[in-house]
């Protein structure tokens, strides 16, 4: 399947459950009030940041080696090492609900349960990404949006006034889509008694060989976590709840140029970049050609939504959620700059400089914090997101030039000793 074809597909999943997910807000808006969707842009930002911590990262590895084995025992690991953290995530999510003086944060109780239908999700991800064949992903991703949107409505018209109903519908639609797509993959995705045959010795020697992912990918992911979704807390701790619901549907609302234009070719671009550099070939056409892509198609998608945010939201929404509006325009400089870099991260992975990724992932990640940080100590959440946008830009403009000199040295290199091999 070609470049083209993955990206359209891919795309199309990801852009109709997130127009789902823009089309049911004026609803959900009505039912529920900025608080409810502060509560769910910190548990789903929780979501973001502990998740990695499942797989630790061997997820990535599946779609590497050629022999479909040694895919399986690291599908065999990852599934061991999610049982184990659902474990101990349940651990501490009942102590600190327990123990918490903040009222209303029993939803957390979701969030095990979350994490590790998220793990699954994401290995059977890679499984497709190893067949080239999306078609399944795109289709569970609809149906996630689906149900995540129609359980929220149902649980808000009931008015059932259970705090966290929206972290109720989010974690549903991810556990439902993760059991269809498991089942929908089974013809490449081994089987569960498979995957508990693997003896632990086996296990054991998998994950030192693979050992790179967890000590140097799961840091540099970590982090891009945490940069992405630290936010939330962060104004939590200097604003209101409602301030962080304004903020999370702001946010709500820029997701699906998002999804369509950065998630989408993200995936195809990693596959289609390990194919061109596993040939031996020069990757820059394919670097440049998806950054003009995704320029190409953001520009004016950011643009308009810029200029239109303030009076489309509070029309849609309603008179209580026109601040959304005003954050919105804030954001817009961030969230583009930021799903773009996202897209060449893994250029460090394929060419083996993991650790400069790492280091970069660090700046990338923090330097916008400082921003917000700024301006919850002015204690202005205006120029807080600003600040924040601005050094997104600046820290994604630093990164995406970066990774294309990294891949120019790996392809001089690579390409320099195979002429001399063959001389």
């Amino acid at each position: 399947m070609s470049f083209i074809k993955n990206v359209i597909r891919l795309s199309t999943g990801a852009s109709l459950g997130q127009i789902l997910i823009i089309a049911s807000t004026p609803l959900l808006a009505r039912l529920y009030d900025p608080e409810e969707f502060g509560a769910l842009a910190l548990f789903s930002s929780a979501y973001a940041i502990c998740i990695v911590l499942f797989t630790l990262k061997y997820d990535l590895a599946i779609i590497l080696p050629k022999n479909k084995a040694i895919a399986k025992q690291i599908t065999a690991l990852i599934l061991r090492l999610s049982v184990l953290m659902l474990f101990v995530s349940l651990i501490v999510v009942v102590i600190y609900v327990a123990t918490s003086s903040i009222k209303d944060t029993w939803f957390y109780l979701l969030l095990p349960i979350a994490l590790f239908s998220g793990a699954m999700y994401t290995t059977a991800q890679q499984w497709q990404a190893r067949t080239n064949d999306y078609t399944q992903y795109a289709k569970s991703q609809l149906l996630v949006s689906s149900l995540n949107i129609s359980v929220s409505l149902i649980l808000g018209y009931l008015a059932t006034n259970l705090f966290g109903e929206l972290v109720i519908g989010y974690s549903f639609g991810l556990l439902v889509g993760t059991i269809y797509l498991l089942l929908a993959s089974k013809k490449f995705i081994p089987s569960l008694g498979g995957l508990l045959a693997v003896n632990k010795s086996l296990l054991l020697e998998t994950g030192r060989k693979f050992n790179r992912f967890p000590k140097v990918i799961l840091p540099t992911v970590l982090i891009a976590m945490i940069g992405m979704n630290l936010t939330p807390f962060l104004l939590k701790s200097y604003f209101s709840i409602e301030d962080v619901g304004h903020y999370g549907v702001a946010y709500r609302m820029l997701l699906a140029p998002s999804a369509f234009i950065g998630a989408a070719i993200t995936e195809a671009f990693r596959a289609e970049f390990v194919r061109i550099q596993n040939k031996g070939l020069n990757t820059k056409s394919v670097f440049v050609k998806t950054l003009v892509r995704l320029i190409f198609f953001a520009v004016p998608v950011f643009i308009l939504i810029y200029l239109l945010a303030p009076f489309v939201i509070e029309w849609l929404l309603g008179n209580g959620y026109e601040y959304s509006g005003v954050l919105v325009q804030t954001l817009c400089l961030g969230v583009f700059a930021s799903f773009i870099a996202q897209t060449f991260f893994y250029v460090f992975i394929a060419t083996d400089n993991e650790k400069t990724g790492f280091i970069g992932q660090i700046f990338v990640s923090l330097i916008p914090l400082i921003g917000l940080l700024i301006g919850g100590l002015m204690d202005d959440i205006i120029l807080s997101m600003w600040l924040f946008s601005i050094f997104t830009l600046l820290a994604s403009i630093f990164i995406v030039s970066f990774a294309f000199r990294v891949r120019r040295r790996y392809d001089f290199v690579h390409n320099h000793l195979e002429e001399c091999l063959e001389a």
